[in-house]
């Protein structure tokens, strides 16, 4: 079996994810917000255009969540290996974000 690897900074994962929830996201607003200005069209289901708005509300919370637990883990991983020594500089470095 063929096998890779790669190592890339954290910040550029970061980003990519962030990057990614946002377009994804975008698109999904823009979707929620045309259904709730034009109203739905479609016969074979309903939709209840308020609970989807606020269904959306709730994914985009989560993605903006999601990322800030992602660097909270990465600090504390740091902050074991390097055994506690640079912790107040990773948590000043979490608080600028």
């Amino acid at each position: 079996m063929s096998r890779a690897e790669l190592t890339f900074p954290f910040e550029a994962a970061r980003a990519a994810v962030a990057d990614f929830f946002d377009q994804f996201l975008g698109a999904m607003r823009e979707r929620v917000l045309t259904i709730e200005r034009d109203g739905w069209r479609r016969d074979d289901c309903r939709v209840d255009a308020g609970r989807l708005a606020a269904e959306q509300i709730e994914r985009e919370n989560l993605g903006r969540n999601l990322l800030v637990v992602t660097r909270m883990a990465v600090i504390a991983s740091a902050a074991r290996r390097s055994r506690g020594r640079r912790l107040g500089l990773w948590i000043a470095a979490l608080r600028s974000r």
